[in-house]
């Protein structure tokens, strides 16, 4: 199952996501290159004796991989963050856990402009509410934690997607059970460079609405993809969303 592609510098292809062909019998981190047609270059697995989920992948401005997920196998929780550091061919060059004693896990990771790596996930290890809070964790370029923040109310959130923006802070998009209009509705969040909320917005109507990518757009708004219960034909429907870049 993959998860997670992005063109390569020559080229290609690297794909992120999980298989079960390892000698242990339960899901691997499992990473793909291809050349411009698609064919398999190498893939190489990454995993220990539980379950490992890859979730994204990104080309690193040395050539390497940054990829990051949710482990079993590794850390001080139930689920913890797992980010994995490979060189050009896949070769693991350090990997990190974070977490602690209940259930953490990564959705999105993005090497940034300082060299070092923002994460997306979920939380329930930090943060106010009884279940999952946004989680947005910054690393330095060796991957150790410099900071890290938690968006939540008594409900759940989960952060499926982040991108740096072009003043050096962060947008987070993903879902919400606290706030909203429905059953869930599609959260926003901006941050500053230090991680500290600037504004959040919610989208969405009475049915279940998500949101799992984000990107920033030339004119400075975001744009965002999900799924709709609230509009739409069928039951649920592909979402498009653009919204402004001011609060």
């Amino acid at each position: 199952m993959t998860a997670s592609v992005q063109q390569t510098n020559d080229g290609g292809y690297i794909l992120a996501g999980s298989t079960t062909f390892s000698s242990e019998g339960f899901p691997d981190f499992w990473l793909i290159k291809t050349d411009t047609l698609g064919n398999e270059e190498w893939s190489r697995t990454f995993g220990g004796s539980s379950y490992d989920y890859a979730h994204s992948v990104q080309q690193t401005d040395d050539g390497g991989y940054i990829i990051t997920g949710g482990t079993q196998s590794y850390g001080a929780g139930n689920w913890d963050i797992w980010l994995i550091k490979t060189d050009s061919y896949g070769n693991e060059e350090w990997h990190h856990t974070f977490g602690e004693s209940t259930y953490d896990y990564a959705w999105s990771v993005q090497q940034i402009s300082d060299g070092g790596y923002i994460i997306a996930g979920s939380t329930d290890s930090y943060g106010i509410g009884i279940w999952d809070d946004y989680l947005l964790i910054k690393t330095n370029f060796l991957g150790d934690e410099e900071w890290h923040h938690t968006f939540g109310g008594s409900s759940y959130e989960i952060a499926q997607s982040v991108q740096q923006t072009a003043d050096n802070g962060y947008i987070l998009a993903g879902y919400t059970g606290s706030y909203g209009s429905g059953c869930e509705d599609a959260w926003l969040i901006r941050t500053n460079s230090s991680g500290n909320e600037l504004w959040n917005r919610t989208l969405g109507g009475e049915g279940c609405d998500r949101s799992y990518s984000v990107q920033q757009t030339t004119d400075g708004g975001f744009i965002l993809a999900g799924s709709t219960e609230s509009y739409g034909a069928e039951t649920t429907d592909a979402w498009l969303i653009k919204v402004c870049g001011d609060e």
